[in-house]
């Protein structure tokens, strides 16, 4: 009772409620205002543990002192409020400084985290100029009664997008980068910080019976409105409604632009069911979906039944026709295909998506690829539409075919400039730089990706590969767990090989086998279980393991598709059955055929068949071999890609192969400058026997074998914290008991 009335007369339940509502005011203007400043969430959860830490310190006040129209006095004792000096003692100070020295340090250190996790984004994500008229538009909200035709808009938003570019004074945001905000709460300042523009398009489309209506507004990067209007309009005026959003876009972006014209006749229907069915087989196009080759296929032809004079669809069937499926009846598919882009470009001869299908046939002819046509009809696109982004990309494999890597790599950083945030031209660019030793530029490039409302699931394993292929453990760890529990099965069961394989680099046997047990594929388990116990140099596990699966499982490599049959050949040759390793690599990894630039793993293979030649007594066909893996390592060192610590790896082993002990000693310590960590691939591999006879070889390896070590103590703290296989049990328990099951 006591208790309380000193509360009371010591206004401590007035304190409290203040506290809390100055508290929650504060924090609810940050969760508005952080987001809108670029401000991490992290940040808001920092200013909150901040409020809480003062609240003893506002308790500890209101106990002691008041504050009147005098200034702050000591609370009178009870029953003195009105007798007595209750003026600030030197005790009083002393207490009224600690308080502020406690209360500074919450701030500051709360300050400091909140700059820190502010920093930490503008790392990850690179402040990105904004070009003057620089635009970029958001998909217009389906307000349809049907929820299930939000193609629809979709398809408005990206003609309206496409009208847009047509204006060279323009600087517009490709779509892919557009989209990924569709349904993001994120504010403008903080997309057009992202994307990097000064003007965003926003609006929303709905149909009722024969009629549309599109409302669109401007908005700057601050969120302020420039202009914003109303269209309603026939169905069948929609092509009209496009050019005319676009040109009054325009208008208030420049005061001087010619206005886009109207379309072309053949890039137009009035056939409104045509369109939609259009507009879904692009839909299936951009999101790549299970199945979406032959969903887009039947809506495109749909299309052209319904309108045979309309051009874009026959684009769209070539493209389908072309990207996917398998390589049973290409070279008919492609037939088809030619047919497709001819009738289209007869109808529109400007028409950017058909030029460019026919660069991209022309780049994937099953018989005599023509890259230097494919060049000139992807230019022609580029022409039609200079903010085609596929164009873009596909110019750039088309320059590399070609050896023209520099141009190849304008081309992509072209296609980057206008969708930043494409995950495969990001993903295409970041790797470029991974080559070439850059690791923390394609740290930045991936992480933007992460910034995304929804992550692609690209930026994950780009990740992870960046993390490996640096010997980065404790990362990959991490984001393979990521990988588990973001996406689907498919993503998931890779997320399980990807664990086996980091604690099997890092010398966890049981956890290793643990997780790669849980691939319900017979074929990858198999493969992924041998390469653990190459990781051991438990040669008499592999044979074991070999001769249990093919008395489980009959299999004639000569059956298979090319990469399991090379990497029977490749198991063979670990469990030390040299000469039918020999002759399955021999049969099916013809030495003439190109390998793909920067393709390590058949370069590893080649190694390692030149390696079984010799155990064979065949000198002059393992020189061949290495002969060969010469001019691929050459190539690497042409186009730069020599810094990233698995090529020196390679390099190293080639020196060994080469006799040359000294020069794989100074490839492998570049290697391990730039973090290479993968120890026990080399010393419980043969191929290397030679060289770990140096006693510089040794130490060197030693020094590797200390930092894993502490790389293994980090995962294994980070385990003892949480039980993952319990997680993922818990999480998926119909797949972990299908997986499980396969397994047994």
């Amino acid at each position: 009772m006591k208790l309380g009335q000193d509360l009371r007369r010591r206004h401590i339940f007035r304190l409290v409620g203040l506290y809390v509502f100055g508290a929650w005011v504060v924090i609810e203007v940050a969760s508005v205002f952080f987001p809108a400043w670029g401000i991490p969430d992290t940040a808001l959860r920092y200013l909150i543990i901040a409020a809480v830490l003062g609240f003893p310190i506002a308790l500890v006040f209101g106990w002691f002192f008041d504050i009147t129209a005098s200034g702050i006095v000591r609370t009178a004792p009870a029953g003195e409020e009105e007798f007595g000096d209750f003026k600030l003692k030197r005790l009083d100070y002393l207490i009224l400084v600690a308080l502020l020295a406690v209360s500074a340090a919450v701030l500051f250190g709360s300050f400091e985290k909140i700059m820190e996790s502010t920093d930490q984004v503008s790392q990850a994500i690179p402040v990105i100029d904004k070009p003057a008229n620089s635009i970029a538009v958001l998909p217009f909200v389906n307000l349809d009664d049907e929820t299930d035709t939000a193609y629809f808009s979709n398809g408005i938003t990206e003609e309206i997008l496409h009208r847009l570019s047509t204006f060279e004074v323009l600087k517009v945001i490709g779509r892919t980068s557009s989209f990924a905000f569709g349904d993001s709460d994120m504010g403008v300042p903080r997309i057009s910080n992202i994307l990097g523009v000064r003007y965003l398009l926003q609006g929303s489309v709905r149909r009722e019976e024969n009629v549309v209506r599109v409302t669109a507004q401007l908005v700057d990067e601050s969120g302020f409105q420039l202009w914003s209007e109303t269209f309603d309009r026939k169905l069948e005026g929609i092509f009209a409604i496009q050019t005319e959003i676009a040109n009054r876009v325009a208008s208030e972006l420049v005061n001087e632009i010619v206005a886009a014209g109207a379309q072309s006749m053949a890039s137009t229907t009035t056939n409104m069911v045509a369109y939609n069915a259009y507009l879904l087989g692009r839909a299936f196009l951009n999101r790549r979906t299970p199945g979406w080759q032959q969903h887009a296929a039947a809506e495109f032809q749909s299309a052209i039944d319904l309108d045979p004079d309309y051009a874009p669809p026959y684009a769209g069937l070539a493209i389908a026709m072309m990207m996917g499926g398998s390589a049973e009846g290409f070279v008919e598919a492609q037939a088809l295909a030619q047919e497709a882009i001819d009738h289209a470009l007869g109808l529109d001869p400007e028409l950017a998506e058909a030029h460019a299908a026919q660069g991209l046939l022309l780049l994937r002819k099953r018989r005599d690829p023509n890259p230097a046509a494919a060049e000139a009809a992807l230019r022609r696109a580029l022409l039609s539409d200079p903010n085609l982004v596929v164009a873009h990309s596909w110019l750039a494999n088309t320059l590399g075919v070609q050896g023209r890597t520099d141009e190849s790599h304008a081309a992509m950083d072209r296609g980057l400039e206008i969708d930043p945030l494409n995950p495969v031209i990001l993903l295409n660019v970041a790797n470029r730089f991974q080559w070439n030793g850059d690791f923390r530029r394609t740290e930045q490039l991936l992480l933007r990706l992460m910034d995304l409302p929804e992550p692609p699931g690209i930026a994950y394993w780009g990740l992870h590969n960046l993390y490996e292929y640096y010997g980065r453990y404790v990362e990959v760890h991490q984001w393979a767990k990521k990988i588990i529990l973001a996406y689907g099965e498919a993503d998931r069961i890779q997320g399980f090989g990807v664990l086996s394989t980091v604690y099997g680099r890092l010398g966890m046997a049981e956890d290793a086998d643990y997780w790669v047990g849980l691939d319900p594929d017979k074929f990858s388990r198999f493969f992924r279980k041998g390469y653990l116990f190459k990781l051991r140099g438990d040669r008499a596990g592999i044979r074991i393991h070999l001769e249990n699966f093919m008395r489980q499982n009959p299999v004639d490599y000569k059956k298979l598709p090319a990469w399991p049959a090379r990497l029977f050949g490749v198991i063979n040759l670990e469990a030390g059955n040299y000469e039918k390793g020999v002759e399955i690599l021999t049969d099916v990894f013809d030495l003439e055929s190109p390998i793909a630039l920067g393709s390590l793993v058949e370069i590893d293979i080649l190694q390692m068949r030149a390696f079984a030649h010799r155990q064979v007594g065949d000198e002059a066909s393992a020189v061949r071999v290495l002969l060969r893996i010469d001019q691929e390592l050459q190539n690497l060192a042409d186009s730069e890609q020599i810094y990233n610590p698995s090529v020196l790896e390679l390099i190293a082993l080639n020196q060994v192969m080469h006799d040359d002990v000294a020069g794989a000693l100074e490839s492998l310590e570049s290697a391990v400058s730039l973090g290479w960590q993968n120890y026990y691939a080399i010393v419980n591999d043969q191929r290397w026997a030679e060289a770990l006879q140096e006693p510089e070889f040794v130490s060197l390896l030693s020094w590797v074998k200390a930092g894993l070590d502490r790389q293994r103590s980090k995962v294994e703290a980070a385990d003892a914290k949480e039980d993952f296989r319990a997680d993922v049990e818990r999480l998926f328990p119909n797949e972990f008991a299908a997986s499980t099951g396969a397994a047994r």
